[in-house]
């Protein structure tokens, strides 16, 4: 498999039960941006290949590559998902994640990284299976409920006064991009209810009915397992 970016449009190496990964490809479905996919698997290693070490030395998806604005420069490599959103941000104009208002955009801000910096860093692949090597699989469990809820408590109590159909008002933003495919992995893996956040809970239902989401969630990948494609449609879309 090639790992060559476009030379045209933007290029996402992702893998397809990536939270992480998810962000980037509802951000890019939602803003209608063309991009190239490339499915780095994660579960047989593939981001500690020496190919793709060199993209991203952090051997972690996703990574988004942008072509530079002059072709004798190198492309633009972005390693971080909340760096590569707002590289989006400063780059696009259609559709944008991010409301006018300063109040409104530190909001949003504060609920993304919510979950990028504590319930994402807290509850990686990487890091659960260390924990489980460790400890065993009630330790997994619980780690993932621990750190979730106190991630989501915070999330509810900050979205409640802001929230309308989405996080921050009545445009999705780029709280909500992040928050979707944290709620798939806190159902899935960690076994939750996200009926113990009203406010969350609300603003997820809308999210589901949102193209872009369902368009970037992990059960529609062309690099999931068709048995766990049917399973993630029956259960996010009603088996659609």
């Amino acid at each position: 498999m090639s790992l060559n970016p476009s030379s045209t449009n933007l290029t996402l190496y992702h893998f397809y039960r990536s939270s992480s990964s998810s962000r980037l490809r509802i951000a890019l479905a939602h803003r209608k941006i063309p991009y190239h996919k490339i499915s780095i698997n994660l579960l047989t290693k593939a981001h500690h290949e020496a190919a793709y070490a060199a993209i991203n030395p952090s051997m972690t998806v996703p990574t988004l590559i942008a072509p530079p604005p002059d072709p004798k420069e190198k492309p633009i490599i972005i390693t971080q998902s909340f760096a590569a959103l707002e590289y989006l941000e400063e780059t696009h104009t259609t559709n944008p994640l991010l409301p006018k208002d300063p109040g409104a955009r530190a909001t949003v801000r504060t609920l993304t990284n919510l979950i990028v910096a504590e319930n994402q860093a807290t509850t990686s692949m990487r890091l659960v299976a260390r924990v489980k090597r460790l400890a065993g699989e009630k330790a997994e469990l619980e780690w993932l409920q621990d750190f979730t809820r106190s991630a989501f408590n915070a999330y509810e109590t900050i979205a409640a006064p802001s929230a309308g159909l989405y996080s921050v008002g009545d445009e999705m933003t780029m709280a909500d991009v992040c928050l979707a495919p944290a709620i798939w992995n806190a159902v899935e893996k960690a076994n939750l209810s996200i009926d113990e956040w009203p406010t969350i809970a609300r603003v997820f239902r809308n999210l589901m009915a949102v193209d872009a989401v369902r368009e970037g969630g992990w059960w529609n990948q062309e690099d999931c397992p068709a048995d766990a494609a049917k399973e993630g449609r029956a259960r996010w879309e009603g088996g659609k």
